[in-house]
């Protein structure tokens, strides 16, 4: 799974709704934190215009269907 920042602006306390997201593999929680049904990347810190800003491997048995939850350009319907 790649995060990137295609937006001309920095983009930081980036949230995904990740509600019953569930990895067999671990994940370093300073590039995603579970809380719930939200996800933090990359600890809060900003992900750079043009940045491929975060990479993580999960493993289940389906692809989870994570959305943005707080970006301020997010219509609400943006995937990964």
């Amino acid at each position: 799974m790649t995060i990137s920042n295609n937006c001309p602006c920095a983009q930081k306390n980036v949230k995904l709704e990740c509600l019953n997201f569930q990895t067999a593999e671990p994940i370093d929680p300073s590039i995603l934190s579970v809380s719930d049904d939200v996800c933090i990347v990359n600890g809060g810190q900003p992900i750079a215009s043009g940045d491929v800003g975060v990479t993580f491997k999960y493993a289940g048995p389906h692809t989870f269907p994570f959305t943005t939850r707080n970006l301020p350009f997010s219509n609400g319907r943006n995937r990964w």
